[in-house]
C-alpha cells in the first residue's frame, strides 16, 4: 500500500510518534486510575490556553464489573473479538456511564492541567453524552456531541454551554445515515464550508467514515461517505471510530480507530481530496486510541486515551506526544 500511495502522492509524509507518549492529565489526581478518559477534543482559546473536553467515565468497582459482565463471561463458541466487544460495551456503555463531558485547561499541552466543572453532566442516573468536538465560529464556540436533539451546544467562553435548537437532529438518518453516527470531527474547508467526519455505517451495513457539510453549523447536508471498507467478520457494522482529518502540506490524512486487534489502534489514509479516501492508500498504523491533533507554534501534537482493552494497564488518562513527519 505504501508504494501505491507514494506513486500517487509524491509529497507523501508518514506521521509517527515523536519520541513517546507522556501522561499529562489525570481527572482525579488524588485517586489515579479511578476515572477513564475516552474520546475527547483539544482547542485553544483566544488567550492561547489549551482546553480539553472529553468523556470522563468513572471505573466501576470490581463487584459492579463482575455483576455487569456475568452474562458475557458464560463460556460460548463466539469468537474472542465478539466476546471482547461485548465485555467492553457491557461495563462501559450502560446507564451510569458516559454521563459527563469533562473540561480541563492548561497553558501547554504538557500541563499542568486544571480540572474544571464538567461542560455537560447528566448525572450517574443515565447514559447521556458521547464524544465531543469543539470549533470556534462567529465569535463563539460550538460543541458537537452525540446526545438528544441536535447534539449542538454554543458557548461564549468555553464554560457556559447552551443547547442549540432548530438545526439538523443528531438522529436524522437522511443526513447521517441509518445508524452509528458518532465521534464527530469538524474541519473548515478553504471556501468556508464546514465538513463533518463521523463514524457510521451505511444502508448496506458497510463500515464507513461518513460525511456531511454545512455553511453555518446549524443545518447539515448529506454527502457521500469519504471512506468505505468491507471488513470480513466484523462483529458489527460501523466498527471504525474516532475519525480525525489533518492537513499537512498539500495532502490530507484521515486517522480512524479500528479495534480489530486491540483497542489502541488507529490507521492512517492519505488523499489529495478531503472528501475521498481509499483503503489502498493506507500508509501506517499508530498505536493510539481516539487521537486528537492540535497545532501550536509550528508543532503538531497528538493525544491518546482510553483503557477499554484489558491487555493495556494504567493508560486510563490523557497522554500526549509530538508528531514527526517521515519521508517514506
Amino acid at each position: 500500500m505504501i508504494d501505491d500511495a507514494r506513486r500517487y502522492f509524491p509529497e507523501l509524509r508518514i506521521p509517527a510518534v515523536g519520541g513517546e507518549f507522556k501522561l499529562v492529565y489525570e481527572p482525579d489526581a488524588a485517586r489515579p486510575n479511578s476515572w477513564m478518559v475516552n474520546d475527547h477534543c483539544l482547542i485553544r482559546d483566544m488567550d492561547g490556553n489549551v482546553h480539553f473536553f472529553g468523556i470522563e467515565n468513572p471505573f466501576p468497582s470490581t463487584r459492579q464489573a463482575l455483576e455487569w459482565m456475568a452474562d458475557a463471561l458464560i463460556p460460548s463458541d463466539r469468537p474472542f473479538i465478539s466476546t471482547l466487544h461485548q465485555l467492553m460495551h457491557g461495563h462501559l456503555y450502560r446507564t451510569g456511564t458516559h454521563f459527563r463531558v469533562g473540561h480541563a485547561v492548561a497553558k501547554s499541552v504538557w500541563g499542568p492541567w486544571q480540572r474544571c466543572p464538567a461542560a455537560l453532566d447528566g448525572g450517574e442516573e443515565r447514559h447521556g453524552h458521547g464524544s465531543p468536538f469543539v470549533v470556534r465560529h462567529e465569535n463563539q464556540y460550538w460543541m458537537f456531541e452525540p446526545s438528544a436533539g441536535t447534539g449542538i451546544y454554543t458557548s461564549p467562553d468555553l464554560v457556559n454551554w447552551t443547547a442549540v435548537k432548530g438545526g439538523t437532529l443528531w438522529s436524522d438518518s437522511s443526513v447521517f445515515g441509518p445508524g452509528g453516527h458518532r465521534d464527530p470531527c469538524i474541519v473548515r474547508m478553504d471556501d468556508g464550508t464546514y465538513v463533518q467526519y463521523f463514524a457510521a455505517n451505511d444502508a448496506q451495513g458497510r463500515n464507513t467514515i461518513g460525511l456531511a457539510s454545512s455553511t453555518h453549523l446549524h443545518n447539515w447536508r448529506a454527502e457521500q461517505p469519504c471512506y468505505i471498507e468491507h471488513v470480513p467478520g466484523a462483529p458489527f457494522s460501523g466498527i471504525f471510530e474516532s475519525p480525525f482529518v489533518l492537513r499537512h502540506g498539500a495532502l490530507y490524512y484521515l486517522f480512524a480507530g479500528f479495534s480489530h486487534r486491540h483497542y489502541y489502534e488507529t490507521f492512517v489514509v492519505v488523499s489529495a481530496d478531503p472528501r475521498r479516501f481509499l483503503p489502498e492508500h493506507k500508509v501506517t498504523t499508530l498505536f493510539t486510541h481516539a487521537p486528537e491533533f492540535i497545532d501550536i507554534d509550528g508543532e503538531t501534537y497528538m493525544s491518546s486515551c482510553g483503557i477499554e482493552d484489558p491487555q493495556c494497564l494504567n493508560h486510563s488518562e490523557l497522554w500526549m506526544s509530538r508528531i514527526r513527519w517521515l519521508q517514506p
